[in-house]
């Protein structure tokens, strides 16, 4: 149904017509989405084999979301040239705010810590932030 617009009380209003950026800014307060291949957050190689990196969300979040991944690989860190590697966790967000979440990221090994990271989705990949009512 569109064009409906519930009214409190015996006093009638214009209707408002909402813009699509709008309406889709006020449900990204409570739910967000990162699809297949797609970056989703920069940090740096802690060890050869773990990454912490920062994930900015697209808009503040109504409270500090749960995150859900598809899985133990979800992703895939860049070492600074065209080499990849997988991420072995499937819960890696281990500090959660309104407007950014860390990821703590086991990943193989052969990084070399004091590099920059990228994280990327993979090919089927998602994650999820939620934060409904």
């Amino acid at each position: 149904i569109t064009g409906v617009q519930l009214e409190v009380g015996q006093n009638e209003t214009s209707f408002e017509h909402e813009s699509f950026e709008r309406t889709l800014s006020k449900c990204q307060r409570y739910f967000q989405s990162w699809g297949a291949v797609q970056a989703v957050g920069a940090g740096t190689w802690y060890s050869a084999s773990q990454v912490i990196a920062f994930m900015p969300f697209h808009k503040i979040m109504r409270d500090e979301p749960t995150m859900t991944t598809s899985g133990n690989t979800f992703a895939k860190v860049y070492t600074g040239s065209s080499n990849t590697k997988p991420v072995d966790d499937s819960s890696p967000f281990d500090l959660i705010k309104t407007t950014v979440t860390r990821m703590n990221l086991s990943v193989s090994s052969n990084g070399t810590a004091g590099h920059g990271a990228m994280v990327q989705t993979q090919t089927s990949a998602y994650i999820y932030a939620d934060a409904e009512l």
